[in-house]
């Protein structure tokens, strides 16, 4: 898969964001950015790529899991997490 240098030399566009986390490239063919979240009080991260079977699916942004997800380690609300890079 090619990194954010390769696209831009190698098929002359710039990538839309930086990404730090894993690059993965969406149906449209964008270059797109799953992130992680880290749990404050515990310190579970949730990886966007993995979800949280059998609760969250994979490849869903932490931005759509519902408001009333838990953490399944602590049970600590979703406004808990922080975006980790």
């Amino acid at each position: 898969m090619p990194n954010n240098s390769y696209q831009y030399i190698n098929l002359g566009t710039k990538p839309s964001k930086k990404c730090n986390n894993v690059k993965v490239y969406q149906a449209s063919g964008q270059l797109g950015c799953m992130s992680k979240y880290k749990c404050r009080p515990c310190g579970y991260i949730y990886d966007e790529e993995v979800g949280d079977v059998p609760n969250v699916p994979p490849k869903t942004p932490f931005e759509k899991i519902p408001d009333t997800w838990e953490c399944p380690v602590c049970g600590a609300g979703k406004e808990s997490f922080a975006q980790i890079e």
